[in-house]
């Protein structure tokens, strides 16, 4: 039998939920401080429209489409270089044809971004301008050779984003052997959202996102970036978990406040304050998923 004038914190119903409660606190600031749940073992091919769409005159001109990707791009490899486990990556620009901009996949910095700087410089004996047929824009050929780089890589996650301005009709055939393959693909559209696109990345496990070209550096460098390599998605579930042991540990001290304050019979107060634990711990899972999309990360991080 309950003793009124004892202390809430003195009994079991108490101290075990809220044990659980500081556990969770605690385990979601060590996978916040120490990344614990971010995949080790990601390759990531970048593929970039070239084609003359993106610019007026020249390839990477200051305000262009072109140069804003370029330069989203340098900063997703700036911010990937300074993960304990960086991305494999490989930088291709399209038109007509595939044109790599990288020498095969790399983890550095410097590396990657001397490779891009050289293939775009409109002086150099190497620069793309040309070599990537830019009077067309061939998306199903990005997407082809872009998943044909990644299928070296056996395991660990194989990520394509393609940033195009056009439109296109996909292969289904191509979009069903990414799948197989285990590749995600994504998109991000310059300008408008395109729905074939869109449906295509939800079948492929991708990502999908449009927007204008001042934003091309968040979407790339921020959003993707994020959603590749972020463990915030497990920060979120264990701070989930510690709410509901939160409630659950709140019983006893709800339970006492209804009897005091409003005179409830202390079985009313017993049942409303039960009630209370039992509404949170059914709907904290909805709360965590509805978080969890808004930014845009996966409940678990699978590849």
């Amino acid at each position: 039998m309950r003793d009124a004038n004892r202390p809430f914190y003195q009994y079991g119903l108490f101290q075990k939920p809220f044990i659980g409660f500081v556990v969770c606190l605690i385990a979601a600031l060590l996978f916040y401080l120490f990344q614990w749940g971010n995949p080790n073992n990601v390759a990531v091919v970048l593929s970039l429209d070239l084609s003359s769409s993106t610019y007026d005159s020249q390839l990477n001109e200051p305000g262009s489409i072109s140069e804003a990707a370029i330069d989203a791009v340098k900063s997703y490899i700036d911010k990937n270089s300074q993960l304990p486990s960086p991305n494999q990556v490989q930088v291709m620009g399209f038109g007509g044809l595939v044109v790599p901009l990288s020498e095969g996949f790399s983890t550095s910095a410097e590396e990657l971004k001397g490779a891009i700087a050289q293939a775009v410089d409109p002086s150099s004996s190497t620069s793309v301008a040309q070599q990537v047929s830019p009077s067309e824009t061939d998306i199903n050929r990005a997407i082809r050779e872009g998943s044909e780089a990644l299928k070296g890589f056996e395991e660990g996650c194989k990520e394509l984003m393609v940033v195009t301005d056009g439109n296109a009709a996909l292969d289904k055939e191509l979009l069903t052997q990414i799948m197989a393959s285990g590749i995600k693909l994504n998109f991000i559209t310059v300008g408008e959202e395109f729905t074939d696109f869109k449906n295509a990345v939800q079948d492929a496990g991708g990502a999908y996102t449009f927007g204008l070209v001042n934003e091309l550096s968040n979407l790339i460098s921020n959003e993707f970036f994020q959603k590749i390599n972020s463990n915030l998605n497990w920060v979120v579930i264990w701070l989930g978990l510690a709410w509901v042991f939160l409630m659950w540990a709140l019983i006893l001290p709800i339970d006492r406040m209804l009897q005091r304050l409003f005179d409830m019979r202390f079985d009313m107060a017993g049942k409303t304050s039960v009630g209370y634990a039992l509404f949170w711990t059914a709907a904290t899972p909805g709360i965590v998923w509805k978080i969890l999309q808004f930014l845009n990360l996966p409940f678990f991080k699978a590849c």
